[in-house]
């Protein structure tokens, strides 16, 4: 477990407003509309990168929906370009639990290899607080990118 990273400062946080909305933003004109989940919220499939370096925070923990602890085993991740980790993060101890890195490829646009861990044993705790954390590092300053993130956590039967 580790501290919150001093890399890159927190940018965007997703699930803690009393309007129960998120702050990642989107063109208005976007091709893709925002969704809602099954506690009233509203969020964004996808984010506008722009250049360099951002964080994407989005709390987890009512997604997670845990009626007892569970244990997770193994996780994977579905990432954008320029996407360069992805962590599951423990908001109640402010630690990192488990991190997946993500390789782009270096001669052009795109994603060469997104980590995909097994033999886990990280405890979630129903009182605790969870997030996903992304990081990513937008090169292209001619185009547009979009970013999104999605975790797949796989727990013990």
């Amino acid at each position: 477990n580790e501290k919150t990273s001093e890399r890159v400062a927190p940018a965007l946080m997703c699930g803690f407003d009393s309007a129960n909305t998120c702050h990642i933003s989107f063109p208005s004109n976007a091709k893709y509309n925002p969704y809602r989940d099954d506690y009233g919220r509203t969020y964004n499939g996808h984010w506008h990168l722009e250049n360099g370096q951002q964080v994407f925070t989005t709390n987890i923990t009512n997604m997670l929906n845990l009626s007892k602890q569970e244990r997770i085993i193994a996780m994977g991740a579905h990432v954008h370009p320029f996407a360069i980790n992805v962590e599951l993060w423990d908001l109640t101890f402010n630690t990192k639990l488990s991190t997946l890195n993500v390789q782009n490829h270096r001669d052009k646009i795109g994603l060469n290899r997104i980590e995909f861990k097994t033999n886990l044993s990280i405890d979630l705790d129903t009182n605790r607080q969870y997030a996903l954390r992304t990081y990513y590092d937008c090169r292209d300053t001619i185009n547009k990118h979009t970013g999104m993130a999605n975790l797949g956590l796989y727990l013990l039967e």
